[in-house]
């Protein structure tokens, strides 16, 4: 069998076959100023390490305040302790000025004072005192006597 009986004649020519040649490539000389496109930065990435340095300075300013106010609450808790201290001298010093024995002795001896008279006594009752207007009321029917 030949070539002619099996295929088309346009096939079976026996003149080699050229082939197209690739296209030759030619380099671009790209000038230099002209700026090469850099590779772009993920916005994702940027935004999480932005928040994070955020966070780390509201952490960093949170702390001082919070060791500011530890300082002056030691302080003011130091001034209680002392103002504690200081009520409690002073509220000794207020009840031993009020000693009843003391002022008694100097109200007779330095004023010229006496204890009262039996006879100088009026002993007012509240429910007596409202139905006479307020004043004093003579004990056992005896009159007032004026003062």
């Amino acid at each position: 069998m030949t070539c002619a009986a099996t295929r088309p004649r346009s096939i079976c020519t026996s003149a080699p076959v050229e082939l197209p040649h690739a296209p030759r490539t030619t380099e671009a000389v790209v000038p230099e100023s002209v700026p090469t496109p850099k590779q772009a930065i993920a916005r994702w990435p940027c935004a999480c390490f932005a928040i994070a340095a955020v966070l780390i300075v509201i952490s960093l300013v949170a702390r001082v305040q919070l060791s500011q106010a530890s300082a002056e609450v030691s302080t003011l808790e130091d001034q209680y302790a002392e103002l504690q201290e200081q009520q409690t001298r002073l509220r000794i010093d207020y009840e031993s000025a009020f000693n009843l024995t003391e002022i008694e002795d100097y109200a007779i001896h330095e004023l010229g004072m006496q204890k009262p008279r039996s006879d100088q006594l009026y002993y007012i009752s509240s429910s007596d005192a409202a139905g006479h207007g307020g004043g004093p009321r003579p004990e056992r029917g005896r009159a007032a006597e004026p003062c």
